[in-house]
């Protein structure tokens, strides 16, 4: 009983609010609680763990991934300063980020599904995105003062948002709206299992989906229309009809917004034509052997050509992972990012909820591809979360078998 109320009073509380400042004040400019309230996580769950069990045991599999997950970047920053050391840096700054995977032990210690807990507070955060959309698409006079709002607390962005091609539409870009695609995986399993009859959850999901479109970034949208179909065609009962039915749902959608698409991925848009400008910054930087296998280190600056100054991180996710870490730590931290998505697809079939949330994963790393958002706070949510939800189901298997 003391431990059912130190968790209700204490540790679900802590877990929620961590999760909603990590969501709702990704840069930790606004609160700046982001810190102390992981730290009160970890004091609350250890309460709970030890009042409940006696002890707090965690997976060593689980530890091992995670110290090499600290160690890694950690040691990128030791090389920094043993080459050069120079000033600017950011690989301190970038380092915290990585802290937070230690999230993830707490959530198995104490048995918590975070799923439910971050599904809510992304679902806030979606009504605040259309709320966002619609008030400004009917009150256009306030544009000005929602942007500069939103660029100072840099929780959210608006834009008119063109791709050429005669293609504008208006933005209101959360910062963490790709985490929408946990919530719209959570929800869809629920209506799901309800045999269809979850009215909330139903409504939440197209919530989740709604928002993602209006959030207005590619990567978004990609999410929103491919999300559900992918879904449908792994987990169907009868998967051949579910893919022919997606197949045709999405080659409809492709022939009526063609030249919509087309806009998205030509070479002279803006965004594009800058990412692509990298290309040969990443050419050159691995041209030079230490860079290659070693890497330029965490946080470190480069005079990237397509930018005006010197900057430590471009969108394109996975050359930086090989600029900061080299070649072989890359590869490690790449094939960590896999690892539990590969495992929960091991796990049985009563695993469903897991298994949603690892293709939630594998799109978030998707969209990552253009997104710097994967090694951040945000990211890292999401990783823990996955991490968790395959190590519990793998105690409960372990469990059952005695």
């Amino acid at each position: 009983m003391v431990a059912r109320s130190a968790k209700n009073l204490l540790y679900v509380p802590s877990i929620a609010a961590f999760i909603f400042v990590t969501i709702f004040d990704p840069a930790d400019v606004v609160f700046g609680l982001k810190v102390p309230l992981f730290v009160i996580c970890f004091i609350t769950g250890g309460l709970y763990a030890f009042g409940r069990y006696g002890n707090v045991y965690i997976p060593m599999g689980l530890v091992i991934y995670t110290l090499f997950f600290v160690a890694i970047p950690l040691f990128s920053v030791f090389l920094y300063y043993v080459r050069s050391g120079a000033d600017p840096y950011e690989g301190f700054a970038m380092y915290k980020a990585y802290l937070f995977i230690f999230f993830s032990l707490i959530l198995v210690a104490t048995n918590t599904d975070a799923v439910k807990y971050l599904s809510i507070v992304l679902s806030v955060m979606a009504i605040c995105i259309i709320a966002l959309f619609v008030f400004l698409w009917q009150f256009p006079d306030f544009f000005v003062l929602m942007n500069t709002l939103g660029a100072q607390t840099e929780i959210f962005y608006v834009d008119m948002r063109s791709y050429g091609g005669g293609v504008e539409f208006l933005q209101a870009y959360f910062v963490c709206s790709p985490m929408l695609v946990v919530s719209a995986a959570y929800y869809s399993l629920r209506f799901r299992e309800s045999r269809n009859k979850d009215f909330w959850s139903f409504i939440l999901l197209v919530i989740s989906i709604v928002a993602l479109m209006m959030a207005g970034s590619r990567n978004n949208m990609f999410a929103a229309v491919f999300l559900l179909p992918t879904l449908y065609i792994i987990f169907g009962r009868q998967r051949l009809f579910s893919l022919a039915l997606a197949s045709c749902l999405i080659t409809v959608l492709v022939s009526l917004f063609a030249a919509e698409l087309a806009s998205f991925v030509d070479p002279n848009e803006v965004g594009n034509n800058v990412k692509l400008g990298y290309l040969s910054d990443y050419g050159a930087i691995f041209s030079d052997l230490p860079n290659l296998f070693f890497g330029q280190g965490l946080g470190a600056y480069h005079d990237f050509s397509k930018l005006s100054n010197p900057y430590f991180v471009t969108e394109l996710t996975y050359l930086e992972v090989f600029r900061n870490f080299g070649l072989f730590f890359g590869l490690v931290i790449l094939l960590m990012l896999l690892y539990p998505v590969v495992q929960t697809f091991k796990l049985d079939k009563s695993a469903l909820l897991e298994k949603y949330i690892a293709v939630a994963y594998s799109f978030y790393l998707v969209m990552c591809f253009t997104n710097p958002n994967l090694f951040s706070s945000m990211g890292i949510l999401i990783l823990c979360v996955v991490l968790s939800g395959l190590y519990r189901a793998r105690a409960v298997r372990y469990d059952s078998s005695y």
